[in-house]
């Protein structure tokens, strides 16, 4: 929890960048566990830290979700994407159910669940650029700007 607070902080003072790093982390946390190289007990131990960097990326999602909409329209802004996120929750297991009786073997499958990582990367890189050049923070160009400019107000 107080891994999730530091997030919290560091994403309202730099935005959807601090998400990177740690997705960056549970990439790494999830090919270390599939080496074979490393006895159970720290294969065990990485897998719990790996899971709570996975859950500190997926959460820091809505704050990030939360900094680019206005106040009016904010909690629906969030609501979907919370939605969106147990749609994920709900095929994840389904899509790693298939790849377990595919009976691939178990480095392949911690390998795979790399990608969606990699998509929030690139994805929460994208939105950190739009978030410097709208905030006026330091390495943007820009001069700071009110926080009403940080809002994308999406059409209706």
């Amino acid at each position: 929890i107080s891994l999730m607070l530091a997030l919290a902080r560091l994403v309202d003072r730099v935005g959807p960048l601090a998400t990177v790093g740690t997705a960056l982390l549970a990439i790494v946390g999830l090919f270390v566990m599939g080496t074979a190289l490393i006895s159970i007990e720290i294969r065990t131990a990485m897998a719990v830290v790996t899971y709570a960097f996975c859950q500190i990326t997926h959460n820091s999602l809505n704050a990030t979700v939360g900094t680019f909409y206005s106040t009016d329209i904010r909690a629906r802004a969030v609501a979907w994407a919370t939605g969106w996120g147990r749609v994920a929750l709900t095929i994840g297991p389904l899509v790693t159910g298939f790849l377990l009786a595919a009976k691939l073997p178990h480095a392949t499958i911690l390998h795979i669940m790399v990608v969606p990582y990699m998509v929030i990367i690139c994805i929460c890189v994208a939105l950190g650029l739009i978030y410097r050049s709208r905030s006026g923070l330091p390495g943007s160009g820009r001069a700071t700007e009110p926080a009403a400019s940080l809002r994308l107000h999406p059409v209706q």
